[in-house]
């Protein structure tokens, strides 16, 4: 048993060191891994969780594709020469508007009251096709006499009719209007004009037409037709006028 006056190195000391340098031993240290870097090493990480949620990618068959791309390309070549063909037609053809023209026009049994109108026109039209080729179907054709520019007073639907290339048609008709309250300020203004000898209508047409050359067909258009003014000169008392003048071209409009 050692005494407590021997030096303390001398002391026996038991247990092992808390810390062995390499220096003293002469081996190199080892290296130290955590637990957890090494579980976080042998782990494998998701590649969602680095490149996010991946999208399912739809594949088109390359036999698929093809067909659908050879369709969109027949189809706009089809197209194209369409347009092409019916521009070439246009421009071969070149369809011109009809002329009208009001060659005479007569009123009879002209009847005025406080506010109402009653009365017979009777016109003759002449309608000219100045297409050599081109023919013109009118259909659906109304027929109205107006008062000034906005004041319609009678109106009458007219047979459709077909006209050759080159040919001049002429069609007659007939409205008629009993007691159509058209005002009294429009009654005073009729008046007054009757005894000053004239009293001015207008005569509007629509129609659809279409334009025909053999086997090309132009879409179909609205036609309007204004003879503005149909002058109506009145002699007497007895409501009976007749159309001043020889002849009255129409404007003619096309939409």
């Amino acid at each position: 048993m050692a005494s407590s006056g021997e030096p303390e190195q001398n002391k026996m000391v038991t247990g092992y060191p808390a810390f062995t340098s390499h220096v003293a031993t002469g081996y190199p240290a080892a290296a130290t891994t955590t637990t957890s870097n090494a579980y976080a090493f042998r782990t494998r990480v998701p590649i969602s969780s680095v490149y996010g949620p991946l999208e399912p990618t739809s594949y088109s068959h390359p036999v698929t594709s093809t067909l659908r791309h050879r369709v969109f390309f027949f189809f706009i070549i089809t197209l194209l020469i369409m347009a092409f063909l019916f521009l070439t037609t246009y421009l071969v053809f070149k369809p011109r508007l009809p002329v009208f023209r009001v060659d005479s026009a007569t009123v009879s049994q002209l009847n005025l009251t406080q506010s109402e109108i009653t009365a017979t026109w009777l016109f003759t039209l002449f309608v000219n096709n100045l297409n050599q080729k081109v023919g013109i179907h009118y259909d659906r054709l109304q027929a109205s006499v107006f008062y000034g520019d906005e004041l319609g007073i009678a109106m009458n639907q007219l047979a459709p009719f077909f006209q050759n290339g080159n040919n001049a048609t002429t069609i007659k008709f007939q409205l008629n209007v009993v007691r159509e309250y058209v005002g009294e300020d429009v009654v005073q203004e009729i008046s007054n004009e009757m005894n000053r000898g004239s009293v001015d209508f207008v005569l509007r047409i629509f129609a659809w037409v279409r334009f025909r050359s053999g086997f090309w067909r132009m879409r179909e258009h609205m036609l309007r037709v204004d003879c503005n003014p149909v002058r109506i000169g009145f002699l007497g008392i007895n409501g009976t006028g007749n159309f001043m003048g020889q002849s009255k071209n129409c404007e003619v409009y096309l939409y």
